[in-house]
């Protein structure tokens, strides 16, 4: 090969790839008349009737109210996810005393703290 036709292969496979599909209407989204995504349509449902919450989530930077880290807003439910639950999450006897403890002595085996790999909820949650 030479050394136009390598600069060439190296020019095409760089250029960047349409993959990601930006005008492609993703099925199951409901809709408004003029087709852009209704974001006021009722949440899906599952089987059981039940609002379903699959998916990944992220924290609501919209709502920001506590800063972390200096320049990052995150809702106060990324800390105390019961925050605005007027009785708090219902745990089980050993999970309230389990939490309990683990907040008594500030996290200490927290895997973040550590350096250690966080778990899939938490990677998901973590500003960073």
């Amino acid at each position: 090969m030479t050394k136009l036709g390598a600069g060439i292969l190296a020019c095409v496979l760089s250029a960047p790839l349409v993959a990601q599909w930006l005008n492609y209407p993703t099925a199951g989204i409901p809709r408004t008349k003029d087709g852009k995504p209704n974001l006021s349509a009722p949440a899906p449902k599952t089987m059981d009737g039940k609002p379903d919450f699959s998916g990944l989530w992220e924290p609501a930077l919209g709502e920001a109210t506590a800063p972390v880290a200096g320049a990052a807003q995150l809702p106060s439910e990324f800390t105390n996810i019961a925050v605005r639950l007027k009785d708090g999450l219902p745990y089980q006897p050993w999970a309230r005393d389990l939490r309990n403890a683990r907040q008594a002595d500030n996290g200490k085996y927290n895997p973040d703290g550590r350096c250690l790999p966080l778990g899939m909820v938490r990677m998901h949650s973590h500003p960073f």
